[in-house]
């Protein structure tokens, strides 16, 4: 009796170690083992489920895993609503998802990636090498974490859908890389951001069109550059235009950097924060002195502009110095009424619209000034109050002078 008995316990305990392996992998307990997905394999974490991997290199150190070679998969969706960590060693090791197909056709995730939980990757987290996956979603509640790439789409992949984080995406180098211009659309819907993206590099990295654009809305908070050359680019929450920032103080710390979109949109209701650093005296170079936004198309520029001042910016004798073009377009710029404040005690400054370019104009203090250190360019209104003003004022002049 005691075989069979010793026999079922190994079984019973073979099967809970190899819970996390089932087709259709379904984690509603804490595990410390990893999903592995085959063809028609769809991954769920539930909310009283967690994956927790103690293996620090190889496929086994990645939490949810597919690699079948060569070998076309097509498969369902991931879906993670309990906690993952990974503490893999080195750039390939530890990932949150890594989806890998060695040669095209790309093999298939129809329904995408979601996560609404924290999911904190060593390494990188969302990996997708020559897949198609059906949009990826970062809810309210989810936070995606790496130590370098946090979305990296490589090689043939197709995100067919939406990428939308509505939650925080962050890593300590480039955090949303999707692909070169390998893939001439990279994402067929648009990428959306509600919520924080944070990278000291590189906040977001595509040299692949993005079909419908991507935004910063509302409450939205993107730090770091973007490079999006051929992506139309709306900024309607705040942008902090810097390189090397801090994820906990996003409007003093960080770095000048230059940032390059295809047609630029900031709303009047946005804020595009930038740095401006050394001395300037003998000219001010974009990337090296201040932030600069590139817009390879048009650019409509409306809203804020925060100036984060850093110790050892300095104009040199004159009361006046011209940082030119913090934002310019090959196209065509409007310039609408746009607030500059700065986080300087020393130094004032002015947009000013100069053809296809906004320039910042800085005035020292104690040399006219304006007050509190924010100047706008005015509107059309107020052109219009003021050649009324002087009319009015030359008409009573003739008048006094007839009699």
């Amino acid at each position: 009796m005691r075989a069979p008995a010793l026999w079922l316990a190994c079984m019973m305990a073979l099967g809970a170690i190899q819970e996390a392996r089932a087709a259709n992998c379904v984690v509603n307990a804490p595990v410390t083992t990893q999903c592995v997905l085959g063809n028609g394999d769809s991954a769920q974490v539930t909310a009283t489920g967690s994956i927790a991997i103690s293996a620090t290199t190889g496929n086994t150190s990645h939490a949810i895993h597919s690699n079948a070679g060569n070998t076309q998969l097509a498969m369902g969706g991931i879906t993670i609503d309990g906690p993952i960590t990974t503490v893999g060693v080195g750039t390939n090791n530890g990932y949150i998802v890594n989806l890998v197909k060695g040669t095209a056709p790309s093999s298939t995730l129809p329904g995408g990636i979601t996560l609404n939980a924290s999911a904190v990757g060593s390494s990188r987290g969302f990996y997708i090498n020559d897949f198609n996956v059906g949009g990826i979603t970062i809810g309210a509640m989810g936070s995606l974490q790496s130590g370098s790439l946090a979305i990296h789409v490589v090689d043939g992949s197709v995100i067919s859908g939406d990428v939308v984080n509505n939650g925080t995406i962050r890593s300590n180098g480039w955090t949303v890389h999707l692909g070169d211009g390998g893939v001439a659309t990279r994402v067929t819907g648009a990428l959306t951001n509600t919520g924080v993206i944070y990278g000291p590099g590189y906040a977001i990295w595509t040299e692949s069109h993005i079909a419908n654009g991507a935004t910063n809305t509302g409450a939205g908070r993107i730090v770091g550059n973007i490079h999006m050359p051929v992506v139309d680019f709306q900024n309607s929450g705040a942008w902090f235009n810097k390189s090397n920032s801090d994820f906990t103080d996003f409007s003093t710390i960080g770095a000048p950097t230059v940032s390059q979109v295809r047609d630029f949109t900031q709303d009047a209701s946005a804020t595009l924060g930038i740095a401006v650093a050394g001395d300037i005296s003998g000219g001010a170079t974009a990337g090296t002195h201040f932030s600069q936004v590139l817009a390879n198309g048009d650019a409509t520029v409306a809203g804020a502009i925060a100036v984060d001042v850093k110790n050892d910016f300095k104009t040199g004798a004159a009361c006046t110095a011209v940082i030119p073009g913090v934002i310019v377009a090959t196209g065509t710029l409007t310039a609408n009424p746009i607030t500059v404040s700065d986080n300087s005690p020393d130094y004032a400054f002015t947009a000013v619209a100069n053809g296809n370019a906004i320039d910042l104009r800085v005035t020292k203090s104690g040399c006219g000034a304006p007050p509190g250190g924010a100047a706008s360019i005015p509107t059309l209104g107020e052109w219009s109050r003021l050649l009324l003003a002087l009319l009015l004022l030359g008409i009573a002049g003739r008048s006094l002078r007839r009699r």
